[in-house]
């Protein structure tokens, strides 16, 4: 699962039955993570220069649970892009957020189109069995 919060972006995936590896590419922004959640930071950050997530911890899965609990618990805001620029002042981090949006936006709009099309066709058989 990718996930985007005001501390950074995570790609949190399934290190064993247990564990959760909680990985980024910017080690400020599990440190900025481990700030906001204290009872994160006895889980060492882990660095692997051979992996495309240089940054990672190994946590159990019910502390990840707490921690996005937490996180869930605590949004307040209505724009999550201002709410990130506000909180987590990583300019690189913001750029990749608005490019996202972007991206997503233009996503949503081709989406939209399929619908239409799918629900042009239906109403057209419709027509047809109806005659």
């Amino acid at each position: 699962m990718w996930l985007f919060t005001r501390y950074g972006f995570f790609s949190v995936s399934v290190y064993d039955k247990r564990q959760f590896a909680i990985r980024t590419r910017a080690k400020k922004h599990l440190e900025q993570l481990q700030a906001r959640l204290p009872f994160l930071k006895r889980y060492e950050i882990i660095e692997d220069q051979r992996k495309d997530y240089r940054w990672r911890i190994i946590i159990p899965r019910n502390i990840w649970i707490d921690a996005m609990l937490t996180i869930s618990v605590e949004q307040r805001w209505s724009n999550f892009k201002n709410e990130a620029a506000r909180f987590c002042p990583d300019v690189v981090y913001n750029e990749v957020l608005h490019t996202i949006w972007s991206v997503l936006y233009r996503a949503g709009r081709q989406w939209d189109h399929e619908q239409e099309v799918v629900e042009e066709k239906t109403d057209a058989k419709s027509i047809v069995h109806k005659s």
